[in-house]
């Protein structure tokens, strides 16, 4: 059986050993406490970046899709971008406005609008691309297929070649609509007799 002076021995080790611990955990805790401060600052400041990001880009968009609207249906109309954060992530919310008012695009507006809304879309898109870029030739089959009146379709074009300065895009298209053609730099008409193609330029 132990005596008096090996028990309280046996105790004073096992106390040195809980303050030895207790200290390991402290300095280990305060060295966390240090992490997640940089990992809360580090946060802050990628937060601060992404939210400046967001803001330029969605600037940039706004205008594009804006001026293409504008330009084929009049300056009461014009393209909304909004964030709003769902399941901790941020989500952009797109819409047309007419006098101001947001409309929810595919809901509530025509096809043309549409049509131009979302090639405006895809130009903004393509001049925000990171690098290496795309090649600068965008391909479209009949594009503005939607849009109705020979008015607009004029306007339409002009718009095309209007945005695609903007951002450095060269547009090669196919098309029927003379009001589109008219608003080409240069034309050409493909003809096709027992088999052989011709093109002319017109």
């Amino acid at each position: 059986m132990k005596d008096y002076r090996s028990i309280l021995n046996d105790r004073k080790a096992a106390r040195n050993h809980l303050q030895a611990e207790e200290k390991r955990l402290a300095s280990e805790r305060a060295v966390l406490d240090a992490e997640i401060a940089e990992f809360t600052e580090a946060r802050e400041v990628m937060n601060a970046v992404q939210l400046a990001t967001q803001i330029t880009i969605k600037d940039f968009i706004e205008e594009i899709v804006s001026l293409g609207l504008k330009s084929v249906f009049g300056n009461q109309y014009g393209f909304k971008i909004e964030y709003e954060v769902k399941r901790n992530k941020s989500e952009a919310q797109l819409f047309v406005t007419k006098n101001g008012q947001p409309y929810d695009a595919e809901a509530s507006c025509g096809g043309g609008i549409l049509d131009v809304a979302a090639f405006s879309l895809r130009e903004a898109l393509f001049a925000l691309a990171n690098q290496p870029k795309p090649e600068s030739v965008l391909f479209l089959d009949e594009p503005g297929k939607w849009v109705s009146r020979g008015d607009l379709v004029g306007k339409f074009g002009l718009m095309l070649k209007e945005v695609s300065k903007m951002v450095g895009l060269q547009i090669i298209m196919i098309s029927h609509d003379p009001a589109l053609i008219d608003s080409a730099d240069r034309a050409f008409r493909v003809t096709q007799t027992n088999g052989t193609s011709t093109v002319e330029i017109i």
